[in-house]
């Protein structure tokens, strides 16, 4: 027998999304993507001083920069989110290991201002470096 609409699993259509479960996959998810900034920083600082003597490279890099320049501040600003999100996180988890703060309305609250102090320290760099 082939059932078309059943769930992939019964426990999905149970539970509702919590905020602490959604900021645990974003956290993890911020940590891989600070891997992934860090490791083209790296790729982009060892490039230009490999050929940082080289007059092509620099046209190329100039010309790059001016193309792709939004692409690269939002680059920029995501990244500014995803370490103060994590940093916040982290924050949090090390709170938590001392036991402190774990009753439920405390770890939402945790949640949302970890959330948004993320953002409001974002808001606050950009209107710094980009509005100046």
């Amino acid at each position: 027998m082939f059932y078309k609409n059943r769930p992939l699993s019964p426990y999905v259509t149970i539970y509702s999304s919590q905020w602490t479960s959604i900021s645990s996959i974003f956290h993890r998810l911020s940590g891989l993507y600070l891997v992934f900034f860090l490791f083209v920083l790296f790729c982009s600082i060892k490039f230009l001083f490999c050929f940082s003597t080289f007059w092509f490279v620099y046209k190329f890099v100039k010309t790059c920069f001016f193309l792709f320049y939004h692409f690269f501040i939002v680059f920029i600003v995501f990244s500014m989110y995803s370490l103060f999100y994590h940093f916040f996180i982290g924050l949090r988890h090390l709170v938590w290991d001392e036991v402190i703060l774990m009753e439920d309305n405390f770890v939402t609250m945790s949640t949302k201002l970890s959330l948004s102090l993320s953002l409001v320290l974002v808001l606050i760099n950009c209107l710094r470096y980009f509005l100046v």
